[in-house]
């Protein structure tokens, strides 16, 4: 958060290495959100995709809803650098069903950027499809959202 891009990447290559070695699932997906969070600030799409589909796959396994909504955000960051606009909307509002599934709601910090997606989205699609797309998103089951997800960021 402070823009040592360099040394948050390092810091975190070490954590990754010690979480896998020690087997712990929980703390690899926390360094990959880290990780994606920062290929994010760096626009770095393809760390993004990479980072988000390993931790998608883990965290189908187990289970964890309000972790998956930060993939998805990430994952809708690169569909919006893409140019498409629905594809984004759709994994906003599998995030937002997972926070409320959870029982959490989006952090403060990350609204900036979810806000600036569906500006874009909101410019390009118009409200009526926005909010199509965003309800269908909303509606897909925690392994629907995951498979749309992989499936739809997959190519570069």
């Amino acid at each position: 958060m402070l823009g040592d891009h360099a040394r948050a990447r390092a810091v975190c290559g070490e954590a990754l290495d010690i979480f896998w070695e020690l087997g712990d699932r929980w703390g690899v997906t926390n360094v990959h959100r880290d990780l994606m969070l920062v290929a994010q600030r760096q626009g770095d799409v393809a760390s993004i995709v990479a980072l988000g589909h390993e931790c998608l796959i883990l965290l189908r396994e187990l289970g964890n809803r309000a972790y998956l909504a930060d993939c998805y955000e990430r994952l809708a960051w690169v569909a919006n650098a893409r140019r498409e606009p629905e594809q984004a909307a759709r994994l906003l509002g599998a995030a937002e069903a997972a926070r409320e599934a959870a029982g959490l709601a989006l952090v403060p910090a990350r609204r900036p950027d979810r806000d600036q997606i569906v500006v874009t989205a909101r410019r390009t699609l118009g409200e009526e499809t926005l909010a199509a797309a965003w309800a269908q998103g909303r509606t897909m089951s925690l392994e629907q959202a995951v498979a749309y997800a992989l499936e739809t960021t997959s190519s570069a």
